[in-house]
Formats: structure tokens, C-alpha cells, sequence
């Protein structure tokens, strides 16, 4: 327990580090190591706060938000999801395996179990259909990690999370 409320505070004081969050700029802690990853989807870039890889949207794919790099995707449906559903882009199989409750620092969510597999890697992703991506990872026989959103609406995240951060910058809660 010691050693997660420690990363945990390494992770939003390493937060500081990365540009104040702007509807479109997600920050995502990983667990183990503390070190950032950024999805920019202004710029269209992701970002670990050494390196930068530019990324694709998929704009041709319509009822989805996404980024497209090597190595995880991050596709997701903008409306409707349910456990059974599964959507394909380039390639790369994506599929809902089950739904669930989880408490993520105090606040609970119903959240999706999203897999894709890529060849030895399996990425996971946690998504809930008002806060958008929660958590992701991958596993494989050499790695496990696990990122963690550090703010209120994650990637995908409903109009009506986003506008709550757009109301709050406007009367200086943040």
C-alpha cells in the first residue's frame, strides 16, 4: 500500500512537469516507473516528455475518436458500447470483453475492459462512456505496464465531461 501511494505522488508531482491540461491534451501516469505519456490531440502527437510521435486520426472512421501510432492504438466508439461489440481499424482488432465497477482513487466508474492483441502484446484499455480512457497497458512475457489518467476527462471522453473542464477554466476553478 505504501509503495502505491508513493508512485501516486510521484505521478502528480511528475504531472506538474507536463503543460496545464487543455480539452484535447491527456496525461496518463505509468504506475510502476512514474514516467508520463502524453496524448495531444491538438497537435496530434504523443509524448513521453523526451520523445514526440506524431500520430493519425482517423477521421474516415466515422462514430469513433482516435490515434494511431506503432504499438497501441486508440480507437474508440464516440456513442454506443457493449460488451460483445468489437471494431477493426488497419488491421488491429479491438473487443469488448466485459463490463465493470471499479473505485479509481476514491471515485467510482463503469468502465469497459477493452483487448487488442499485436502479435506477443496484448493492450488493454479501461474506457467509461463519460470520462473516456481511463487506464491502458500492455502485457506480454517480457513487460506489464499500466498508465493511469491524471485529470478529470481522459481521451474519448463525452461532451459533457469536456464542457465541465471548458465551464471550470472559465471562472478560474482549476
Amino acid at each position: 500500500m505504501k509503495t502505491i501511494v508513493f508512485v501516486l505522488l510521484i505521478a502528480f508531482n511528475a504531472s506538474q512537469a507536463f503543460a496545464k491540461n487543455d480539452v484535447g491534451v491527456y496525461t496518463y501516469t505509468e504506475l510502476t516507473a512514474g514516467f508520463m505519456m502524453q496524448l495531444n490531440t491538438i497537435e496530434m502527437t504523443i509524448s513521453n516528455g523526451h520523445n514526440v510521435i506524431s500520430v493519425k486520426d482517423c477521421k474516415d472512421k466515422l462514430g469513433y475518436k482516435c490515434m494511431v501510432a506503432k504499438g497501441p492504438f486508440f480507437i474508440f466508439p464516440t456513442s454506443n458500447i457493449s460488451v460483445g461489440m468489437g471494431w477493426e481499424h488497419e488491421g488491429q482488432r479491438f473487443n469488448v470483453v466485459r463490463k465493470v465497477d471499479r473505485q479509481i482513487l476514491g471515485k467510482k466508474y463503469a468502465v469497459f475492459i477493452i483487448e487488442q492483441k499485436d502479435g506477443d502484446d496484448t493492450y488493454w484499455y479501461l474506457f467509461s462512456r463519460e470520462v473516456g480512457l481511463l487506464a491502458f497497458g500492455v502485457k506480454n512475457s517480457k513487460l506489464t505496464s499500466t498508465f493511469i489518467l491524471n485529470e478529470r476527462c481522459g481521451f474519448a471522453a463525452s461532451n459533457r465531461c469536456k464542457n465541465y473542464l471548458k465551464t471550470k477554466s472559465k471562472v478560474g476553478l482549476d
